[in-house]
């Protein structure tokens, strides 16, 4: 199980999936495409495809990023990737 993660600053964190959950149910209440147990549901694949990618590497936020989009459109849920991308964009552009 992944257990740490690269920070944007290039230090290494604690992995935390309710990061993602929480992230993915923002976009989907801005959607209304599903409710909070789906998100939980897809931070679960995320996961998946995190521990098969990243098996002797560590993961950055932004490689994180990229699999949750990729798992919301290969889920369906298009209006919400999208709400997740445009996010994503807004806060790129802040930093």
């Amino acid at each position: 199980m992944l257990q740490q993660i690269i920070k944007r600053d290039g230090t290494v964190a604690p992995f935390q999936q309710d990061k993602i959950t929480e992230a993915i149910g923002t976009a989907a209440k801005s959607t209304g495409e599903f409710n909070p147990q789906i998100s939980l549901k897809i931070s679960d694949l995320v996961l998946e495809s995190l521990a098969k990618k990243f098996q002797n590497v560590l993961p950055t936020v932004e490689n994180i990023q990229d699999i949750v989009e990729e798992t919301l459109i290969a889920q369906n849920y298009a209006k919400t990737a999208k709400a997740y991308i445009l996010y994503r964009k807004q806060r790129e552009k802040i930093r």
